[in-house]
């Protein structure tokens, strides 16, 4: 969203009231998820990747405790059982501001939500921290990982260098993306079929399923065999 716009940039978990915020997820369900579940035929779908010669780095604060707890258990008595339990001291100091930035919403339309006040905090440090560009965190909006944590976290950049009127200068440089394409023109013979992802088993309206089987992991594979590249206009 351009600087000329930002007077209708509402609050969000990690959007300052009128500063531009550009929100990703690890997979298509979590974004469909994240917008609140619209209709599919309305939505349309991109690939974002990291420029090979940008450095991007990000807060990672995308696990939760029972996901700490099964790293532990995985690997005790293992060579690697050290580095997780440094790793699990690490977020258990941090679990406190985690917490806090991951709260429910309750009054879902209201224009003032109590609950983004820590995270907007912790946005604006963001923003004005040379030691990261964003944050990496869980989905409040679901409640089992499933197989695949990676699946269901979300990103927030927040716009670091704004000029009047146009676009964050930064987050262009920092990414590359696919052309977008709409739900019905990815389900066609006609759209490339990708390399198959990983398959995991996740949660749908706590019905356990396989996530290649559905339409998203299909699009997403598509996506990926499809060239990137730096948008040259206009980043929302």
């Amino acid at each position: 969203m351009p600087v000329c716009e930002r007077h209708s940039i509402t609050q969000q978990r990690y959007s300052i009231p009128g500063w531009p915020c550009l929100y990703l997820g690890g997979s298509i369900y979590i974004c469909w998820e994240e917008l609140g579940r619209p209709d599919l035929k309305h939505c349309w779908f991109s690939q974002f990747n990291y420029c090979s010669n940008q450095q991007v780095r990000v807060l990672n604060m995308a696990y939760r405790p029972a996901a700490i707890a099964a790293r532990l258990n995985a690997n005790a008595g293992t060579k690697d059982a050290p580095h997780f339990i440094r790793h699990a001291i690490a977020y258990a100091v941090c679990w406190p501001i985690i917490a806090a930035c991951s709260v429910r919403v309750w009054h879902k339309d209201a224009p003032f939500k109590a609950e983004y006040v820590i995270p907007n905090l912790l946005t604006q440090w963001v923003k004005l921290s040379c030691k990261c560009e964003g944050v990496r965190y869980f989905s409040c909006l679901v409640d089992k990982y499933g197989e695949s944590i990676a699946a269901v976290a979300n990103y927030a950049f927040p716009c670091h260098d704004l000029q009047h009127g146009d676009y964050c200068k930064s987050l262009r440089a920092w990414f590359e993306l696919t052309d977008p394409i709409g739900w019905y023109g990815a389900l066609t013979p006609a759209f490339p079929s990708g390399l198959p992802r990983k398959d995991f088993q996740m949660s749908l309206d706590n019905c356990p399923v396989m996530y290649g089987s559905t339409d998203f992991a299909k699009i997403e594979m598509g996506l990926s065999s499809i060239s990137v590249q730096r948008t040259s206009g206009q980043l929302q």
